[in-house]
Formats: structure tokens, sequence, C-alpha cells
């Protein structure tokens, strides 16, 4: 939501005058997101420099050991990992459940 919507959100509110309503809407803030990291950040530059730095190649997979990725390959790397890792894992336990317990795993 802009500030042009919070602050129409503000004057449609019963808070008496409109000086009312200047003196207690809130500040328009202008803040920059990373996406795949979820920070914010106020200050542009500051910004520019956190994503730079995840656009080189200084990444690795925490699961894989596979490097030089970027910040965003290697959180694809880790969650297609855990992802394999999952499936690998249900399939031996049912290997186990069913050389144990026969009557349990179709």
């Amino acid at each position: 939501m802009g500030c042009g919507s919070q602050n129409r959100m503000f004057d449609s509110l019963s808070l008496g005058t409109s000086q009312d309503c200047e003196r207690l809407r809130p500040p328009c803030l202008q803040v920059f997101v990373i996406e795949h990291s979820k920070e914010v950040f106020r200050d542009y530059a500051a910004y520019v420099k956190k994503v730079e730095l995840y656009k080189k190649p200084l990444w690795s997979c925490k699961y894989t050991g596979r490097g030089a990725l970027t910040f965003e390959d290697a959180l694809a790397e880790e969650q297609k990992a855990l992802a394999s890792l999952a499936k690998v894992s249900e399939a031996v336990l049912a290997f186990l459940l069913r050389s144990f317990q026969p009557s349990i795993v179709g």
C-alpha cells in the first residue's frame, strides 16, 4: 500500500478536524526490499551494496557443498536438496517399515 492510500485511510477515520488527521498521519518512509533474503533497507546505498554482494558467486549450498553460487542460487539449491532428502527419507522409512512390519505398509 503506497503512502497516498495510507493517507486516504487516515483521512476517512473520524478523528476530528483535518489538523488532527495531519498530526496523526504516519510519516511516509521509502524502503528497499531484497525479496529472497527478506531484508528491508531505508538507505539506498546500503541496499545496493548488499544486492551486489548477493550477486557475487561467493555462496555455497550447505547440504550439497556446491559452491560458486549467487546467494539466490544457493538458496534454491538448498531447497532442492531438502526436497530430495525428504523423498529419500520417505523411501527409506517405507523400506524399513516393509522389512520389519509387512502388514503396516501395503
